[in-house]
């Protein structure tokens, strides 16, 4: 009779599924989905650095380039958004509802020199990237001594 091989990243997984039940029933429990989908939805996001500058993909399908506000102040890349809750069918018994919508946030912090002048974002396929081109040569600011 052949043995089961242990898979220990199997066995996380199934601790991790048992950790997240126990959450939700004892902190999240007096909560509503709506406001549970309300207050915990954020967009996935890689980051990464190539020779000329860090590129931001985030995952936010069903978001409208109108409801969506882009920033950089402080060396933090800010992405905020509103995605709108999917129409429900009234007659309808859902067994499961896993699509989140309602405000988002999400804040990266770039410890690199980035040119602001020239940020550029783009949205396709419910797919935001922001290219944060780096910032070349010292950043240097001639100050004028005043008279008094």
């Amino acid at each position: 009779m052949p043995r089961d091989e242990w898979n220990p990243l199997q066995e996380l997984m199934q601790l991790r599924k048992r950790f997240d039940e126990i959450f939700e029933r004892s902190f999240l429990g007096n909560l509503s989905d709506d406001q549970v989908q309300q207050n915990y939805w954020e967009p996935a996001v890689d980051v990464y650095r190539d020779d000329e500058r860090i590129v931001v993909t985030a995952e936010i399908p069903g978001v409208l380039r109108k409801d969506m506000d882009i920033e950089f102040r402080d060396s933090q890349l800010l992405i905020r958004g509103n995605r709108s809750q999917h129409t429900r069918i009234r007659e309808a018994v859902y067994h499961r509802i896993e699509r989140r919508h309602g405000p988002f946030e999400r804040v990266i912090t770039l410890n690199e020199p980035i040119d602001v002048d020239s940020i550029e974002a783009s949205l396709e396929h419910g797919v935001l990237t922001v290219l944060l081109p780096l910032r070349t040569g010292p950043n240097v600011r001639k100050i004028q001594l005043s008279t008094q």
